[in-house]
């Protein structure tokens, strides 16, 4: 057992110059006939001179990860779990990439291509890579710091879960995407037997990425720290840089899918360049839906807005000024568990100034001075950091993440192998505390607590 007394070390985030995403998202309409496997720009009357107009630029489809036989094969499976998704949802084979050189006039591309066919649903720009949801930059020796273990009003009360067989998480498959966990790290509380990089670069944020690890699934060693779910069965890491110089979350998403099943969960490390939620580019929102018709959880950050000032989700508007989340419809939803983030002083919770709120949010966690392990990438040789100030919705939906993971452990224990399907489980994670000036006014909703939930198993 290591000194309790040693020091945390500070969160690292570089400072990395904003990199432009040079593609437009381009949807054809439902009942287009695309040739599978063929080159789309065949078929697109007048491509050539409008390739002469933009000179440089290429369309494929944007998922790669994928054949068109594989993704078929999972619109069916979605169509068979959820025949009321089946009724509307879109044609994966439809989504392309029209990727543009540097010095193409961005916006100029996308509404000429969103109407240069009739067959064109819409057509959006991806923006700028984002960095992640941040706000800023018992036995084991660290965990009187996790206070999110604790019972209520302050934690999920892990402890609780731990007592019940699968309450740590034995059985249940997670999938974390996000930038990067800074695998060269070897750490000494992360079980690295059960991390696999399933595909993509891991490239940057390594803080982050561990971090997010330490508090689902630092082991029971003695050591350090303890996650919430010690036994999850294994951690696929899939990266949004599918390639070094190849950002693609929906890529990323689909290949996610492709290797998950039932009962397993998806952490959605992520948000938009303007700090939203990833589901509010429609094709992300759709792809979510996806994996909840196939009967993955899927837990989603609700994002930290931007100049220290959270989104108001119900008044937030797409490029067509239409309210993606508009309280009063229309509005399909998703089906991800969107996760907020919280303060807490004197058992209360309210939520930080740069989380998103709304009344789409469904649960909050601790978001500010979360203990976890940690890294540093002056320091790569040192495998055995931890951090007291891991902060924003980040760290909020990865205790969620962790929460979910147990409950889903008990659940398939209790069950016959049984896992909770993505509505039950988001159903059950809305059992818990409040925040101190209720859903109705802090916007995000309760912090799952494991003895409430667990009688409604």
């Amino acid at each position: 057992m290591r000194d309790k007394n040693v020091d945390l070390v500070e969160m690292e985030y570089p400072e990395l110059p904003l990199e432009e995403i040079r593609q437009v998202v381009l949807k054809l309409t439902d009942d287009t006939a695309v040739p599978p496997d063929e080159p789309i720009e065949y078929y697109l009357p007048g491509w050539k001179e409008l390739a002469a107009a933009y000179p440089g630029i290429t369309i494929a489809p944007l998922c790669r990860s994928l054949t068109s036989e594989e993704i078929k094969e999972h619109m069916a499976l979605a169509r068979e779990y959820d025949p009321d998704y089946a009724a509307v949802a879109p044609n994966f084979l439809n989504y392309f990439a029209v990727t543009y050189p540097p010095g193409t006039e961005a916006e100029s591309l996308r509404r000429t291509l969103a109407s240069a066919w009739d067959f064109v649903e819409y057509a959006a720009l991806s923006g700028y890579v984002p960095p992640p949801p941040l706000v800023n930059a018992a036995d084991e020796p660290r965990r009187h710091l996790q206070i999110y273990l604790n019972a209520a009003p302050v934690g999920v009360d892990a402890a609780a879960a731990w007592q019940q067989p699968g309450g740590d998480g034995a059985g249940v498959r997670l999938c974390d995407l996000e930038q990067g966990w800074g695998l060269a790290i070897n750490h000494e509380d992360l079980p690295l037997n059960r991390i696999t990089l399933a595909s993509g670069v891991d490239k940057v944020f390594w803080a982050h990425g561990t971090a997010v690890l330490g508090i689902i699934a630092a082991v029971d060693n003695q050591v350090g720290m303890v996650g919430i779910a010690p036994g999850v069965a294994h951690i696929d890491l899939v990266s949004l840089w599918r390639t070094d110089k190849t950002y693609n979350p929906y890529d990323a998403l689909w290949h996610a899918i492709h290797r998950l099943g039932p009962g397993d969960v998806i952490l959605l490390e992520m948000q938009t360049d303007g700090g939203l939620p990833i589901e509010y580019y429609d094709h992300m929102h759709w792809l979510i839906r996806q994996a909840v018709a196939e009967q993955i959880v899927v837990i989603e950050a609700a994002g930290n807005g931007e100049d220290n000032e959270g989104h108001l989700l119900d008044t937030a508007v797409n490029n067509q000024n239409i309210k993606v989340w508009n309280p009063a419809g229309p509005y399909f939803d998703s089906g991800a568990v969107l996760v907020a983030a919280a303060n807490v002083a004197n058992g209360q919770y309210t939520a930080t100034a740069t989380t998103n709120h709304g009344q789409r949010v469904d649960c909050f966690a601790l978001g500010a001075g979360v203990a976890t392990t940690a890294v540093q990438s002056a320091n790569l040789q040192a495998n055995n950091l931890y951090t007291g100030g891991f902060n924003g919705t980040s760290a909020a939906a990865a205790i969620v993440a962790g929460t979910a993971v147990a409950l889903q452990g008990i659940a398939k224990a209790r069950h016959n192998g049984q896992p909770l399907s993505p509505w039950q489980m988001r159903h059950l994670l809305k059992q818990g505390t409040p925040s101190a000036n209720g859903h109705n006014v802090d916007g995000i909703g309760v912090m799952p607590h494991f003895p409430q939930m667990l009688p409604l198993l």
